[in-house]
């Protein structure tokens, strides 16, 4: 699963940047350069507005009505028969733009995935309005090769020319549903020094 995910990484990143720039702009801005996004941070996503798509600041994950803590993620396979996902999957749907996204597996380690200096991901998401304002989660499919030796899951990557399709077309959005998404870049992220107990 994504749980965490960033705008501009260690690669030069134009498009990132031309992001945040827009981002800066707007009445809600959000301070995100150079910055991880984690989930119940503020985020800008795209999502159609008054029949334009426009970018947007949304909350990483909703409220979990069964027990404490956040959803943050939604299994693509699955979104449509879950109660919490079916309204937003067949019309509030939303992208959500990142430079690279990060996965660990079963030994704890941690790997950073992205197109390298090709640009932005889009990441196919769902979202709803709360009290305190829209909320997001992330749609996950099962790995494709590049991300399934370190995790068996990985964000609903959409090709650049299939995003307004996704934001404005229900029907076509379903088939976008079964999208295995590009071959990645990954990256090890470095280990973290284990804490020593006082007592050692």
């Amino acid at each position: 699963m994504c749980g965490r995910y960033t705008l501009v990484g260690g690669e030069t990143q134009p498009e990132g940047l031309r992001l945040l720039q827009q981002m800066e702009k707007k009445p809600e801005s959000i301070a995100l350069k150079g910055k991880d996004i984690f989930p119940s941070e503020q985020a800008p996503v795209y999502a159609v507005q008054q029949g334009k798509v426009k970018l947007q600041c949304m909350r990483w994950g909703l409220p979990n009505p069964y027990r404490n803590g956040l959803i943050i993620n939604a299994r693509a396979e699955t979104a449509s028969q879950k109660k919490l996902f079916q309204a937003s999957l067949h019309s509030l749907r939303c992208v959500v733009p990142c430079t690279g996204f990060y996965e660990w597996n079963k030994q704890k380690e941690g790997y950073r995935f992205s197109l390298g200096h090709s640009g932005l991901l889009y990441m196919a998401g769902i979202y709803a309005h709360w009290d305190d304002g829209a909320r997001f989660v992330i749609l996950t499919v099962p790995a494709n090769p590049s991300v399934a030796r370190v995790h068996d899951r990985m964000p609903l990557i959409l090709p650049r020319q299939s995003v307004r399709t996704w934001l404005n077309d229900p029907e076509r959005a379903l088939h976008l549903l079964k999208s295995r998404g590009p071959a990645l870049c990954r990256w090890a992220l470095p280990r973290q020094p284990e804490q020593k107990s006082l007592f050692d």
